[in-house]
């Protein structure tokens, strides 16, 4: 079926989702997944959808799930793998109207390193495929290390920390800032500069 048609129970339809004619161009080819909103519309009965559904039909896992009930007008945000086609597939258990927003994507890694830990088990060395070292420098005060320094071949960034000890920003040898935004659990959720807001580390 056509991907603007009603999507009809259990049968699989691929939106493409990655390289021209999508966003006006904004999703690359190299895009390995992406972040979008899913949501259902008028649904004829209570039921799920699944993205990348996993077999035939609605498979039996996929990369999200959306329950839904025949009332429901929602949806959910979803990261999902893009298909070799450039597509990603969604299935639904009753008929229904889709829509698919994307709104990012992720690249795959360019790059390797390998890490090395002291007796403690604090990472203390970072090194590129190139042989490039990255030190780390902690603080041992008040319990747990608190990440201070990352003196690299070329650069130095330094972090500051907020009153209840999460990470707030990292500031460069050169003077540029990137602010940090952490959730409740203090891992970097989003992170922004003067130029470039992201999430994570290689959404965009």
């Amino acid at each position: 079926p056509s991907p603007c048609a009603r999507l009809t129970a259990t049968t699989q339809v691929k939106v493409k989702v990655r390289g021209s004619g999508v966003g006006g161009g904004s999703i690359p080819t190299d895009a390995a997944a992406v972040v979008a909103f899913i949501s259902v519309k008028v649904p004829a009965a209570t039921g799920f959808l699944r993205v990348n559904p996993v077999g035939s039909g609605t498979g039996s896992t996929g990369s999200a799930t959306l329950n839904y009930n025949a009332s429901m007008d929602g949806g959910v945000t979803v990261i999902a793998p893009v298909n070799s086609d450039d597509t990603i597939t969604v299935a639904a258990s009753s008929a229904t109207d889709v829509v698919v927003d994307v709104s990012g994507y992720y690249q795959a890694a360019s790059t390797s390193w390998a890490y090395h830990y002291d007796a403690a088990g604090v990472r203390d060395l970072k090194t590129d495929a190139a042989g490039h070292q990255t030190e780390f420098v902690y603080s041992g005060e008040g319990g747990l290390p608190l990440l201070l320094e990352q003196v690299g071949v070329s650069d130095t960034q330094y972090l500051i920390y907020g009153p209840s000890g999460m990470p707030i920003e990292q500031i460069s040898s050169d003077g540029s800032a990137v602010w940090l935004h952490t959730d409740q659990l203090g891992s970097v959720r989003m992170f922004e500069s003067q130029d470039v807001v992201g999430f994570g580390s290689t959404v965009r």
